[in-house]
């Protein structure tokens, strides 16, 4: 059996909501299936179904324990509409509906992203659980991506298996705490001259960010469109 994240998206006009349903399968063990009402902002627009679902799987995908976050990527994500779609793979035309998505793309950069036009067998609302959300609410701001020192950033699938392997807590959810780059503190860090000429060879242009006394270096490649973190380490003393 496969690993797959199901969704489907509908809008309920009576109270402003969106009704996203998903279904969660993973070999060896039940479905989950659920469905959450996400609050709309503001009638009449037509993205707000694509915010919906995104918001609804950042909920799933990084702030619900139902799967283990080293089993990362998924495979098999059904969504119900394009501009979802589009919105994980960055090619939106709404630049928040990318931004939304931003957060999505390296825990599911494998994944197979489909787009579904009808409702699927099992939704049905009455025997799912429900969970309310609000898209001005937690998971519209805690997306990854984000806005720091140095603008918008994306993070590799990689520096997320380094951060977890090198940390001494072991952290389940390691994205959650690379929080600590919207640190207003983040500074360029002072490596000598042998180090930066090594990393260069590696990672080619690139620029290397820490916080105050932490002995944790990001390595950010700056030849693309927007910098990407690529790999981090722990150098006490070398800064």
């Amino acid at each position: 059996m496969t690993r797959s994240i199901d969704m489907f998206a509908t809008t309920d006009t009576a109270d402003q909501n969106i009704l996203v349903g998903y279904r969660l399968t993973q070999p060896g063990h039940t479905s989950f299936i659920r469905y959450a009402k996400v609050s709309l902002e503001s009638r009449g627009d037509e993205h707000n179904k694509a915010r919906a679902e995104l918001i609804t799987l950042q909920h799933i995908l990084l702030h619900c324990d139902l799967f283990d976050y080293a089993e990362l990527p998924r495979t098999n994500i059904t969504v119900s509409t394009g501009q979802c779609k589009k919105g994980i793979q960055n090619r939106s035309g709404k630049e928040q509906i990318n931004r939304l998505g931003g957060s999505l793309r390296m825990v599911i950069d494998t994944s197979k992203i489909l787009v579904r036009n009808q409702a699927p067998a099992w939704f049905k609302e009455s025997t799912m659980s429900s969970n309310q959300l609000s898209m001005s609410g937690l998971y519209f701001n805690t997306h990854l991506p984000a806005t720091c020192a140095l603008g918008s950033i994306r993070i590799s699938s990689n520096v997320l298996d380094r951060f977890k392997a090198l940390s001494k807590d072991r952290p389940t959810n390691p994205l959650k705490s690379l929080n600590r780059l919207l640190n207003s503190s983040l500074i360029r860090a002072n490596l000598p001259d042998h180090v930066v000429k090594h990393k260069r060879r590696l990672y080619g242009a690139s620029e290397y960010w820490s916080v105050p006394n932490s002995d944790w270096i990001f390595i950010f490649a700056t030849d693309k469109k927007e910098p990407v973190l690529v790999t981090c380490y722990k150098a006490e003393g070398n800064r």
